[in-house]
């Protein structure tokens, strides 16, 4: 019974001393300082976060109606200016009026009106679409009779202006006219009816979007089961665009919103927080978000928002007290007397990033008679553009956890052991014939043929210091009657001739002074070579070496019976040994000396008693 420890070189070089503890306190700290930046030993999960969402107009709509009624992109025809909204999308017939390219569409006359509150968003599960601009046309359509084309058709049959004006008072003034030379299923001429108008609805800044929401957390793991609101404990803050967050600027944090509290977020807000402006045009292409040349408003090649529209990302990230992103793990525990109450602490951080971009969407309605097969009733379709709001959760919720603490021990311990590795490795191949020395004591080279060999030779040695040096002598220097003669082959020791040769060895050291200290140290000798032979003494004298005569012995012992796998003590030969067992044969270039055999031929002769 044992414990298994690892063999450890100690190298005595103080400069790779040096550089060993150097590297040892950069792996400390930068494992420690990693261990409390993630604060290792908690344990993290995401919580699962929901929400609701609407869109409110309350006294901030009023204001931004007011303002956009008076701003420039409302302005029409007046003494003669035109809007300064004008989009060319074919060639003027007007060779006066400047042309930025030919082929493309023209819009003009810009108009403001005020959307009814179920028009100015549209909502879905995961987003808002509030309009910006729209696009409308109305078509009444009636058929009649083929003559000669549909155009001459059209305008034979209808002539009074009341029949577009009763599909649609949009379409009054307007004849049916077939110059598009439409054919419904029969064959007949369909006559439209058609006028458009591009509006901006106004007081879209004004618009709030409201939020309620709340992360619930299920951590099986820890057995943890919770579930906090904004109505009840969930301070909520809208964060700023800021790159550094400091307790100066209360990290960021724009507005905080207290639990009970509907989450207000004006779009004007949003809007400045994301850095979009919505009628802000550009004259550069290196500065427009939007690069298109076919627009032109006064002055400006590019587009403003409120005409292409925008798309933003509005993000709700859940926290509670313990996480390390949350900037204030002590909101809302200004009542609570415990520092790790865990009751409190609850924040979510509402940042808002956007960019100008086209979005739009499209809508058709139809008539109390919509067109069928015959082509005949009212449409009204709308290309809408529009600021998106995009709705994601996040967030990270931190519980202690020793399991984690003792995964995070496990990864300090392995870096701990890389700098032994690499001063290990210096030593080893970069220090030239250093490195041969310390390279040998690194990694030792095994070879069963120098061990087997080395023991043998040990073992010759330690004989002859048996019989010359330990063994009792008469005063002719031979040995003592009784030791080395006689029945038995093992010449053997006794207590006392051993006594006076620990005293004697000893004895210069200061320590071992008396012949009842030095039977101590004969006591462990003697216990450990449980007996008083020659082969027991050479035995412990060789005790420390990868082998013993007995393995060497075994080794070339041809009375060994063949077995599958052989045994511990070496009794048997396994056929691995025998597969991978070298021969003994002399090495390559090596002469052989007379009187001295390299092989294994007998030269001894044993005379028989």
């Amino acid at each position: 019974m044992g414990v298994e420890l690892p063999r450890k070189v100690i190298i005595n070089n103080w400069k790779l001393e040096a550089l060993y503890y150097v590297l040892t306190l950069l792996v400390v700290v930068f494992v420690g300082h990693s261990m409390y930046s993630s604060r290792a030993w908690r344990s993290t999960t995401i919580p699962m976060g929901s929400y609701t969402y609407w869109v409110e107009a309350y006294d901030e709509y009023e204001a931004a109606k007011a303002s956009d009624l008076a701003a420039p992109m409302c302005k029409t025809f007046e003494a003669g200016e035109p809007s300064p909204f004008t989009h060319w999308y074919y060639a003027r017939k007007d060779d006066t009026t400047p042309v930025i390219s030919h082929d493309v569409y023209e819009y003009d006359n810009f108009m403001c009106r005020e959307l009814d509150s179920v028009e100015r968003y549209l909502k879905t599960p995961s987003a808002a679409y509030v309009r910006t601009m729209i696009e409308e046309i109305f078509v009444g359509a009636v058929t009649t009779p083929v003559t000669t084309n549909c155009t001459d058709a059209c305008a034979a049959t209808y002539t009074d202006v009341s029949v577009c004006e009763k599909m649609h008072p949009s379409l009054k003034g307007l004849l049916p006219t077939g110059t598009a030379e439409k054919k419904n299923n029969f064959g007949d001429c369909i006559c439209e009816c058609k006028s458009s108008t591009d509006f901006f609805p106004v007081g879209v800044p004004g618009l709030v979007v409201a939020i309620s929401h709340q992360a619930k957390v299920d951590y099986a793991a820890l057995g943890i089961e919770e579930e906090v609101t904004s109505s009840d404990k969930m301070y909520t803050g809208l964060m700023m665009n800021v790159k550094e967050k400091t307790e100066d600027n209360d990290f960021g944090v724009k507005q905080w919103f207290l639990p009970g509290k509907t989450i207000r977020l004006p779009i004007k807000d949003l809007l400045e927080i994301a850095g979009v402006d919505l009628d802000k045009t550009f004259d550069k292409d290196t500065e427009a978000p939007v690069k298109d040349e076919n627009f032109a408003t006064a002055g400006a090649k590019y587009p403003s928002t409120r005409v292409t529209g925008a798309q933003f990302k509005i993000e709700i990230s859940y926290h509670n007290k313990n996480d390390r992103s949350n900037f204030h793990p002590d909101k809302g525990c200004e009542e609570s007397s415990e520092d790790e109450d865990p009751s409190c602490g609850f924040v979510a951080y509402v940042t808002v990033s956007g960019e100008q971009k086209w979005n739009s969407q499209q809508r058709m309605d139809y008539g109390s008679t919509p067109p069928g097969p015959d082509g005949a009733g009212l449409s009204r379709s709308r290309y809408m553009y529009n600021l998106s709001f995009e709705f994601f959760t996040k967030g990270s919720y931190s519980y202690g956890d020793t399991s984690v603490l003792v995964a995070a021990v496990g990864i300090l311990v392995i870096y701990i052991g890389m700098p032994s590795k690499l001063v290990g490795a210096i030593a080893e191949y970069c220090l030239g014939n250093l490195s041969v020395l310390y390279g040998t004591g690194i990694r030792q080279q095994i070879s069963a043929e120098s061990v087997f060999a080395g023991i043998t030779a040990r073992g010759l040695v330690y004989s002859a210091v048996f019989d010359h040096l330990i063994l009792p002598k008469d005063a002719e220097g031979g040995n003592v009657a009784g030791f080395g003669e006689g029945e038995s082959e093992e010449t053997t020791i006794e207590s006392k001739r051993l006594e006076q040769l620990i005293l004697h060895m000893l004895k210069s050291g200061g320590r071992i002074n008396e012949p009842k200290e030095a039977a101590k140290v004969r006591s462990l000798l003697a216990i450990e070579m449980n007996g008083n032979t020659r082969r027991k003494f050479i035995d412990v004298a060789l005790n420390s070496d990868l082998a013993t005569l007995r393995s060497v012995a075994d080794n070339f012992n041809s009375d060994r019976k063949p077995a599958i796998c052989g045994d511990s003590d070496g009794k048997k030969k396994g056929c691995c040994e025998m597969m991978f067992t070298n021969p003994i044969k002399a090495k390559k270039g090596q002469k052989e000396i007379e009187g001295f055999e390299l092989t294994s031929r007998v030269t001894m002769n044993l005379d028989k008693k």
